[in-house]
């Protein structure tokens, strides 16, 4: 708390009323204020409670409500900033462990990473708070899943004008890693597993399978096929 006592003086004409030091440099701060215009002020005199300040962390609990849209997951929530400093009695500032959101970030609906802003509760037994708000980055990802797709047929590219190719197997089952909802919604049909034979001469090889989902954004996806190899038979015609 604090109390202003001036020491009276003449009557003031219309000038703007200005505090200096006793080495004359101008004050500036809002918490100085003259109840009276028509005095000018020799000296002030000023009374101020003085706390001690304390660092207090954010509390993370419960900053988190709500359940993304389907096939997404929340990885992470990020407070900013982490710790805010807090003013007030030695005894009052001392049982304060951490302080507290008022209402937690809704992640409702959620499809990707988003910052909100949330109010901090001030108890009503600190005299000061640097700030009432933080920020928190909310982290939505994809769910990753793995799923089986039997009956993948294997096919070969890059054959030259006269070659024919030969496969040791026609189709084989595979498995797929990637987002729920792409995952979800592949078929066997809709994947291709296949050996590149572009350049190859004539004669037998062992070539690695690799695959293509079409309409599907490869990136996202990784395949393991069983077998992970096909030999391959070049003929020249």
């Amino acid at each position: 708390a604090s109390m202003l006592r001036g020491e009276a003086g003449e009557v003031a004409t219309a000038l703007p009323m200005r505090f200096v030091t006793r080495e004359g440099e101008e004050i500036v701060s809002d918490l100085l204020e003259v109840t009276s215009s028509g005095v000018v002020l020799r000296s002030i005199i000023v009374e101020q409670d003085l706390y001690p300040i304390r660092t207090l962390p954010v509390s993370q609990l419960d900053i988190i409500s709500g359940e993304p849209a389907r096939g997404y997951r929340v990885t992470g929530a990020e407070i900013s900033p982490t710790t805010l400093r807090a003013a007030g009695s030695e005894e009052i500032i001392s049982d304060i462990a951490s302080l507290f959101v008022e209402s937690a970030v809704d992640v409702t609906g959620a499809k990707e990473t988003f910052t909100a802003t949330l109010r901090v509760k001030k108890p009503s037994e600190l005299a000061y708070l640097n700030s009432t708000n933080v920020n928190v980055t909310v982290t939505v990802e994809p769910v990753i899943i793995s799923s089986s797709l039997p009956s993948v047929k294997v096919r070969a590219r890059g054959t030259a004008s006269g070659q024919n190719v030969s496969l040791g197997t026609s189709s084989l089952s595979a498995v797929v890693t990637g987002p729920q909802l792409t995952v979800e919604s592949l078929r066997a049909s809709d994947v291709t597993a296949y050996v590149d034979v572009s350049g190859l001469a004539a004669g037998e090889y062992i070539l690695p399978l690799q695959f293509h989902a079409e309409d599907q954004d490869m990136s996202l996806l990784t395949f393991e096929g069983t077998p992970s190899s096909v030999t391959v038979t070049v003929f020249e015609n």
